[in-house]
């Protein structure tokens, strides 16, 4: 089926431009192979100077290597790097790279030109061991880029269909998307999907393809509800059969999800679940791939996204309200915020964190508690109506508590009609700086993405929003609990207390260190604040769209995007803490201890005793296994209950002292007998 040892040959070089003004030159190569993912080279060019004295010339070096494939073994990089030898400067005559994909299936015959166009090598490829028959079918050579030196090896059903994973929302296929390879490009795409949600979608994971694939255990509570959804968001063909799909879990920190768990590989289907497995705290990168069901399973999509274990951030809200006008009050209600909350949190699921309503009740300012980590503030003095926005606003500082994210729900901001909300106080960020990243594909899909056939993905970097400036220490007295150098707030003003708006979850972005992100798609938008997906650059008019991304100006309806870099800036921030413990439940308050039932006392020295024995023994006074004694028809109800002890009475208390084993039967209602009634009437 597959190559198990191979011959690699380098059969000779052309000179394509010896530019000697001087005489021949005195080339020399340097040949190596890079086996990965194990990173091991071996140098095999001999030692040898081949003189280049003019176009055309040919030299055959000869020089080859044999190398045995190991199934862990995914790709053989060969290197071909020359120079020609100068009495003052050698001068660098390019390289040429051969990228061989498992499995080898084939012979190859590859003609390279080097980098700097100075010779052209031509590499043989030999099969010298199959494991099975050998089928000379299903994969080709191509050039990454017609203007570079790079030739790959690549499957031919990687020519006639393709997949591709979007972040998140998919992008329009006008714009935005890696380049197709050129037997892809002129068929019809699958149709364009609005996988956007709104305010209905209640599930954690109602957003597809997230930033963060969290560690969850399939035997927990709402984990359909939790898991990470991996969706197609095109693929070409229109018609491709879906069913000959495979999925595959690349890295160990990630299992698939199908009803069972620890799940490797799925067969078919558009859309698969998958969580996260980690044996540490710290988060790690993870991937899964798309493979052909063909020989040889050809890579059709990877998706790369973070491993980490679920976070949140410990927040309280404040109804901002003044008892001047009730007029300029804001109206949103507890209930409201609770859905307001639940909302944002679908959007910050995709970096694996949800906000937790603050548990303490501890209140200052003069808040009420109206619900779990909800507050209302009433104050002579306005901060809710036509406030300042600047430094010296108090609405954000109002009942906070350190360490403790503070929302503010306000009515307005005086000269700020359209204001939706506000990252007011910053404190706990990190200085401003930069943060990089490099993996597969790359962030917001930045060319180069590393998806074939485009060329590998390098470093992506973002510029991080550092502190806000710190409060003046006479505003001390309105902060909460005093402490001015932690406070973490946004205000969400009248017009944006809405389910299924983006403005909190926005404002929290730029409390945890998030820029704006702009635009690389079109000239209207604002510059990029976080430096990716710039105006300007070679990057221009490339990514994934801008409005996309929840840090920019879109709308509720697309600006809904957490990228991967974003999420390792998130969830770093010191706001961001481990999951809280559940609450412990309630003491189930321990039952009432059963009334003692009062029983007639020994040798019955009073009229009341006799007749509480008789109600006993007849059964009008419930409490003894067995009664309903004949005691005659004397007293006032005819039932014998009268006060006297007769013969009816005594013939009763006979009756009793015979069915409670161990009495003697002496008709009299001595301590045994009494004992006997208490333990009737009043069981352990």
């Amino acid at each position: 089926m597959a190559a198990t040892k191979i011959e690699i040959k380098l059969k000779t070089i052309e000179v394509l431009d010896s530019s000697e003004f001087f005489g021949p030159g005195d080339w020399s190569f340097i040949a190596k192979i890079t086996t990965k993912p194990s990173n091991t080279t071996v140098d095999f060019s001999k030692s040898k100077t081949f003189e280049a004295k003019k176009k055309g010339q040919v030299f055959k070096p000869g020089w080859k290597h044999t190398i045995d494939i190991d199934p862990k073994d995914k790709v053989f990089e060969v290197e071909l790097s020359g120079k020609d030898d100068d009495l003052l400067v050698d001068d660098d005559l390019g390289k040429v790279k051969l990228t061989l994909n498992t499995p080898i299936i084939h012979d190859y015959n590859v003609s390279v030109y080097s980098s700097k166009r100075k010779y052209n090598a031509r590499f043989e490829v030999k099969i010298k061991k199959l494991a099975g028959k050998l089928i000379k079918r299903g994969v080709s050579t191509i050039r990454t880029d017609l203007r570079s030196s790079d030739y790959t090896t690549v499957h031919r059903e990687m020519l006639s269909r393709c997949v591709q994973i979007c972040p998140v929302i998919p992008v329009p296929w006008a714009k935005g998307l890696p380049p197709t390879p050129q037997g892809v490009k002129p068929m019809t795409a699958s149709p364009q999907e609005n996988l956007a949600i709104g305010a209905s979608d209640t599930k954690h994971n109602s957003l597809v393809n997230p930033s963060v694939i969290v560690v969850q255990d399939p035997k927990n509570d709402k984990f359909d509800d939790k898991v990470a959804r991996i969706y197609i968001t095109q693929f070409r063909p229109d018609n491709l059969d879906l069913s000959k799909l495979i999925w595959k879990a690349k890295t160990d920190n990630i299992k698939l999800y199908n009803g069972k768990k620890g799940v490797t590989q799925i067969k078919g289907g558009r859309e698969i679940k998958a969580y996260g497995v980690l044996k540490g705290d710290a988060d790690e990168m993870g991937e899964i791939n798309v493979h052909w069901d063909s020989e040889g399973e050809p890579l059709l999509a990877k998706f790369i996204a973070w491993v980490g274990k679920p976070k949140c951030i410990v927040a309280r809200a404040n109804i901002i309200k003044t008892t001047k006008a009730l007029s300029q009050n804001p109206t949103i209600t507890p209930a409201q915020i609770k859905g307001h909350i639940a909302f944002s949190n679908v959007i910050l699921w995709q970096a694996g964190i949800q906000i937790a309503l603050d548990q303490d009740d501890t209140a200052y300012n003069g808040a009420v508690k109206k619900d779990t980590g909800i507050f209302e503030i009433n104050s002579a003095t306005d901060h809710t109506f036509n406030v300042t926005y600047n430094n010296r606003m108090a609405a954000p500082l109002l009942n906070q508590r350190s360490g403790v994210f503070n929302l503010a729900y306000l009515h307005s901001c005086a000269g700020k009609p359209n204001l939706l909300g506000a990252a007011s106080d910053r404190m706990m960020s990190l200085a401003k700086g930069k943060v990089d990243l490099k993996t597969l594909p790359s962030i917001s899909w930045l060319r180069p993405t590393g998806i074939f056939p485009d060329k590998p993905a390098g470093k992506i970097t973002m510029k991080r929003m550092g502190p806000s400036l710190k409060r003046a220490d006479d505003l001390k007295n309105l902060a909460g609990d005093k402490n001015l150098d932690t406070i973490s707030a946004c205000i969400i003003t009248e017009i944006d207390a809405k389910n299924g708006s983006v403005t909190l979850p926005h404002e929290l972005g730029h409390v945890l260190g998030l820029h704006h992100r702009g635009s690389g798609a079109t000239d209207l938008a604002p510059s990029s604040g976080d430096l990716v997906n710039h105006l300007d650059g070679p990057n221009k008019g490339e990514g994934h769209p801008w409005n996309e991304n929840l840090m920019s100006y879109g709308n509720d309806g697309e600006a809904q995007d957490i990228d991967t870099i974003q999420a390792q800036v998130i969830r770093s921030h010191k706001l961001v803490q481990d999951l809280p413990p559940k609450p412990k439940p309630k003491p189930k308050p321990k039952p009432k201890p059963k009334e003692k039932k009062t029983f007639p006392k020994e040798y019955l020295p009073s009229k009341d005793d006799k007749i509480m024995l008789q109600e006993y023994l007849i059964g009008t006074r419930p409490g003894l296994k067995k009664s309903g004694y004949d005691l005659g028809t004397s007293g006032p109800d005819s039932n014998g209950v009268d006060g006297i002890v007769g013969t009816k009475t005594k013939n009763g208390i006979r009756e009793f002292q015979k069915a409670f084993r161990g009495l003697g039967v002496d008709g009299i209602y001595g301590p045994n007998t009494a004992a006997a009634f208490d333990s009737e009437l009043n069981p352990a």
